[in-house]
């Protein structure tokens, strides 16, 4: 992490938050500081998505995608994306099935 950006607003803990990732081509810009800190989870979000947090419970909002960095390899790949509807888990960094509209 760049000095004077290792603490964030403390909304959520051990998360590394990175944005606009898909306009920047930074998918797995966050691989580096989960490598260097395996205790942290990576958020990479794109520019047109946010992310609804109740407890430990995550909904990926907006038409975009999230880019999760958990330090383990996914098909020769550092991170995995989470579509809109999705649902992740940030206890135990599961994904946890969709949103269902009603």
């Amino acid at each position: 992490m760049a000095k004077g950006y290792e603490e964030g607003f403390g909304y959520l803990s051990n998360i590394v938050v990175d944005q606009r990732i898909e306009t920047q081509k930074r998918e797995g810009d966050l691989d580096t500081v989960v490598g260097a800190h395996p205790e942290l989870l990576g958020l990479g979000l794109e520019e047109t998505t946010a992310i609804l947090v109740r407890g430990n419970l995550l909904e990926v909002i907006g038409p975009g995608r999230v880019a999760i960095s958990d330090g383990k390899d996914h098909d020769g790949k550092r991170y995995y994306f989470l579509k809109p509807g999705d649902r992740f888990n940030l206890k135990t960094r599961s994904k946890n099935g969709r949103f269902k509209q009603r």
